[in-house]
């Protein structure tokens, strides 16, 4: 059975936008659940400091900060949002 070429080039084109846009699709998921999963969960650092001249230690919980601040989270998300619409576009 001959396809013509151009019906081939069409057909397998298709089926990479369709490919590309789940694997998209996935990964931006993925991307929003540990954003999501960073943001109901807070990280404190317990810190002790010791003081020798009252013979306490001194107890504070420090919160740590990760890499995906609450700025930090808002631009990689628009980041994201913009890939993907340039992907999709092209």
């Amino acid at each position: 059975v001959n396809i013509p070429l151009f019906l081939q080039e069409n057909y397998n084109a298709k089926v990479t936008a369709l490919k590309n846009n789940s694997l998209l699709t996935f990964a931006e998921n993925q991307f929003l659940k540990y954003i999501t999963n960073l943001k109901s969960h807070h990280r404190f650092i317990h810190m002790i400091r010791e003081d020798p001249a009252s013979c306490q230690d001194q107890s504070t919980f420090k919160l740590l900060e990760t890499r995906y601040s609450n700025s930090r989270r808002k631009k990689v998300r628009k980041r994201m949002e913009w890939l993907a619409y340039q992907y999709r576009k092209g």
